[in-house]
């Protein structure tokens, strides 16, 4: 075969792969345009949704802690989960998944996959293939199999205290065959929690005493109003009360909550271990343990 015919052979591919994607692309914003209207889009359309959370469930699947809001704290990680609908059978996709800071939208790290589907005799078979920027020869396999050819791909971003991460409004985004798709926002949190109360270790029940809870919140939108909650909890996890609270971030992002619990003798707390919750926008942002026992 001449030069001349193998260049234009690879051109062609290259356009009709080029033309597959902006077909697929364009199908996912007519989509996403039906649901925006309130519309129930085609249930054998091209659709893509990202979910973010702090965790799977191991046995139900369910996500845990979805949300647009994550603290940083020991062993948290900020979940991206992608769900991916009829893909087109017998053909290679490729997805980048992003994760972008704030401000400057440098790169944080990325994801790499090559993903195809088929059908057979027992349903449908994924393939997702996860590769390496830094060498696309290297990869891991992964199967999927179901009834359907719904595909999910996931990326995890640890934000545990050690890593340093900017605070702030951060991006994740899904590419489809290099050509931008969607994405979706979060806010990373500094969150801090402190107690006072009567008693150096463990705080002592009295005739008339509390424990008093500040937390400090850092990296939200400046000037924005957030509605929160304070969450009580009993030794063994079981409700306490909830405190629902709104406020204001000020200049520098930061906002400071209030909250007290009475320990008094007339209200016969148990001893053991409480726990405080800090929500934000519904987001579980932070937690911290303290102690009680009696005089």
């Amino acid at each position: 075969m001449k030069r001349s015919t193998i260049v234009i052979a690879g051109l062609v591919a290259v356009l009709a792969f080029a033309a597959c994607s902006q077909d697929k692309v364009e199908e996912f914003r007519i989509t996403e345009a039906q649901r925006a209207e309130g519309y129930v889009p085609d249930p054998l359309a091209f659709d893509v949704q990202i979910n973010l959370c702090r965790s799977i469930g191991r046995k139900s699947g369910k996500l845990i802690g979805k949300g647009e809001h994550f603290g940083v704290d020991e062993g948290s990680r900020v979940r991206a989960v992608v769900d991916v609908r009829n893909l087109e059978p017998s053909a290679i996709h490729s997805f980048h998944l992003v994760w972008l800071k704030p401000g400057d939208l440098d790169e944080v790290f990325r994801k790499y996959a090559e993903v195809s589907v088929e059908e057979t005799e027992k349903g449908w078979r994924k393939t997702i293939l996860w590769k390496k920027a830094e060498d696309l020869t290297h990869f891991d396999e992964e199967i999927q199999k179901g009834k359907d050819p719904h595909v999910r791909l996931g990326s995890v971003m640890n934000v545990e205290p050690e890593k340093m991460r900017d605070l702030g409004l951060y991006t994740f985004r899904v590419y489809l065959n290099r050509e931008l798709l969607t994405e979706r926002t979060f806010r990373l949190l500094g969150q801090e929690i402190t107690f006072a109360g009567p008693g150096d270790g463990p705080f002592v029940m009295g005739k008339s005493a509390s424990v008093d809870a500040a937390v400090r919140l850092s990296g939200l939108e400046a000037g924005k109003e957030y509605f929160g909650k304070l969450a009580w909890r009993k030794p063994g996890g079981k409700k306490l009360f909830d405190k629902k609270v709104s406020f204001t971030a000020a200049a520098d992002g930061s906002a400071t909550l209030e909250g007290s619990l009475d320990i008094s003798t007339k209200k016969k707390r148990k001893t053991g271990k409480y726990e405080l919750r800090v929500y934000v926008e519904g987001s579980l942002v932070g937690e911290e343990t303290f102690k009680l026992k009696k005089p």
